[in-house]
């Protein structure tokens, strides 16, 4: 009588998370802040952000709070202005500020006693106290990759110091192609859920990466949901277009 024998196969962690492949950043584009002038009664800035943001209809605002060189998130500013003006509207002293481009309009909740808070500032500027342009620290957001499997991209992320992705809602976006992201549903979306302002963020569950592909990555500063039609699309620090390559095994 014959005896049957069982044998335990092991399968490569790397297979079943994905063949790893080469991947390329062909073309980035973040938001940035620059200071124009600064006077008693307003700052003038400007800016640049991802291609196809328009930036009026978008909500997009300039805020400035005393203090800096990182947005004092818990406080209220001492003048702000629409974006697409370019000008910051307030009273200004010989004391440090710091401004903030935001990619979204701050937003107010909590019935009788409301709360201000300002989850899209993407890029700021911090004026020292002497309002010297030369010694203006400036910071921007940005959007990289750490590797890439035909299942599962590691992207890396990096928002203004005081930033808290998770409470904020922030989180990444992926299209097949090289598209204008905004407005457009991407295929993949993942949440950044933790409270640092910079860091690593998985996607996972992937099923269209591909050899030999083009593909479309934003960063977002908040509007995440698990309901793909409740995702806001507008809020886009910012926009990596990378080409993938040949199977790394």
């Amino acid at each position: 009588m014959s005896q049957e024998t069982t044998q335990s196969i092991q399968i490569p962690q790397m297979l079943l998370s994905g063949i790893p492949l080469s991947f390329n950043i062909t073309g980035k584009q973040v938001t940035a802040l620059t200071i124009g002038d600064i006077e008693a009664s307003f700052i003038l800035t400007g800016s640049t952000t991802p291609n196809g943001n328009n930036a009026s209809a978008n909500g997009n605002m300039l805020f400035a709070w005393q203090g800096g060189p990182s947005v004092p998130f818990g406080q209220a500013p001492v003048g702000s202005g629409a974006a697409a003006g370019n000008q910051i509207n307030g009273t200004f002293s010989a004391q440090t500020y710091v401004v903030g481009y935001s990619v979204g309009p701050a937003v107010t909740s909590g019935g009788s006693t409301p709360v201000t808070t300002y989850p899209n500032v993407a890029a700021t500027a911090a004026i020292p106290a002497d309002w010297n342009k030369n010694n203006i620290t400036y910071v921007q957001p940005d959007l990289g990759i750490n590797a890439v499997q035909t299942s599962f991209i590691s992207f890396s992320y990096s928002l203004p110091v005081g930033v808290n992705p998770s409470a904020n809602g922030a989180y990444i976006g992926l299209w097949n192609g090289a598209v204008n992201p905004y407005g457009l549903a991407p295929s993949n979306t993942a949440a950044i859920g933790v409270t640092t302002n910079s860091g690593s963020a998985p996607m996972t569950g992937l099923t269209t990466i591909t050899p030999s592909g083009t593909y479309t990555a934003a960063l977002f500063t908040s509007g995440y949901s698990t309901t793909p039609t409740s995702l806001n699309l507008t809020t886009i620090a910012a926009v990596i277009i990378f080409n993938t390559g040949a199977s790394l095994v």
